[in-house]
């Protein structure tokens, strides 16, 4: 497949109002790209074979559209039109808002394990934490409704661009049916545009150019002949990076990946305030919610946090459960850098505090003791 051309996007996001969508993502960062497809989604008859002609094509698509924006209760970040009218593509939702696209239901709980082994299901704030770390976009069509070419190029185009934004590997663009057991929709593209992602991410080779013949001087006459003058070597690349410029940079990278993101101490605080009261603080969840590669079956009151901590002290014990009475499963050093996947209020440290942190499974999962980080 040719690399798709992202039309220009048509900006309606001014237009959706706040009651569907949060204003910013919390704690979590983008880790999934959902594509979907309307019918199923919305009460209108959203299919490109329709026949009809351009302006009935296009009263359908303002339906949609005011559908999306709080007729319907939801939200998404992207929709793209039917191929009658151009296949254009429209912004309702910023992309860092939380749009209402993938949360599920009671019966029907959205969830998606990452290519990490990250397991993320359940809710926070009452809204789907699929939502919280996703973008979705709408295909104006049925799930067995075929794409023209302007919806495939549009599609492709758009999707390829938020993965390379955000490095969104094939696996982390998924179908709205992979994530909820009750949804059939978002497949129809997925392949093609998996293999357009996989190949944008691939190193691009450099052509080498081929040098021209050069022709032999012509004869010289002793005359001719003058003392030449060795030549200087060319100006170095000021781009071009020496080996140890590499290691640095190298190192750099790796100092940044491990430094602490944010304070494990501080409540997490989905709507962007300072210090959340824990008692008052809902995490949304009617069950327990299995974050990093650790089960939080048996706990309760875990709530995700995607942040960092720093160990105090040497010698500090990782646990099975939020407990001092739990099974240590290994302990840790001064100094050393963990990612947190969730923490939990209703832990036990022998009366002088409750918070435990989930350690993420990248680091090796288990449970610390809250005051034990920095």
């Amino acid at each position: 497949m040719s690399q798709a051309t992202l039309p220009n996007i048509i900006d309606l996001s001014a237009q959706t109002p706040s009651v569907v969508h949060e204003p910013d993502r919390g704690n979590f960062t983008v880790k999934l790209l959902v594509l979907h497809d309307t019918v199923g989604s919305t009460r209108y008859p959203d299919r490109n074979d329709l026949g009809l002609d351009s302006i009935a094509y296009q009263s359908r698509e303002n339906g949609t559209i005011r559908w999306f924006q709080g007729g319907g209760d939801v939200s998404v970040h992207y929709l793209v039109g039917p191929e009658a009218t151009g296949a254009k593509i429209y912004r309702l939702c910023q992309e860092s808002w939380t749009a209402y696209h993938a949360g599920g239901t009671a019966n029907y709980p959205a969830s998606w394990k990452a290519p990490d082994g990250t397991f993320y299901q359940g809710q926070v704030n009452g809204v789907g934490i699929i939502n919280w770390i996703s973008i979705g976009i709408e295909r104006w069509g049925g799930i067995n409704d075929a794409p023209g070419p302007n919806q495939t190029n549009a599609m492709v185009a758009l999707a390829t661009d938020i993965a390379r934004r955000y490095n969104l590997a094939p696996e982390q663009i998924v179908a709205h049916k992979e994530l909820e057991g009750d949804r059939q929709d978002g497949g129809i593209l997925l392949s093609a545009i998996r293999k357009a992602v996989e190949e944008e991410r691939k190193p691009k080779l450099v052509p080498v150019q081929a040098e021209s013949p050069v022709s032999p001087p012509p004869e010289q006459t002793p005359a001719d002949i003058q003392v030449q003058t060795p030549t200087q070597n060319p100006p170095a690349d000021p781009n071009q990076k020496s080996p140890s410029d590499l290691i640095s940079a190298g190192l750099t990278r790796l100092l940044d990946f491990l430094s602490p993101k944010g304070s494990p101490n501080a409540p997490l605080d989905i709507q962007g305030g300072a210090g959340n009261d824990p008692a008052t603080q809902d995490n949304g969840s009617n069950g327990p919610i299995n974050i990093g590669g650790t089960l939080s079956q048996g706990v309760s009151g875990v709530v995700p946090y995607l942040g960092a901590g720093v160990v105090k002290n040497n010698a500090v014990i990782v646990r099975e459960k939020p407990s001092t009475d739990a099974t240590p499963v290994r302990s840790l050093n001064q100094g050393t850098a963990l990612r947190l996947s969730a923490y939990t209020d209703n832990g036990a440290n022998s009366g002088s505090g409750p918070r435990w942190y989930l350690i993420d499974a990248a680091d090796g999962g288990g449970w610390i003791y809250g005051g034990a980080l920095n």
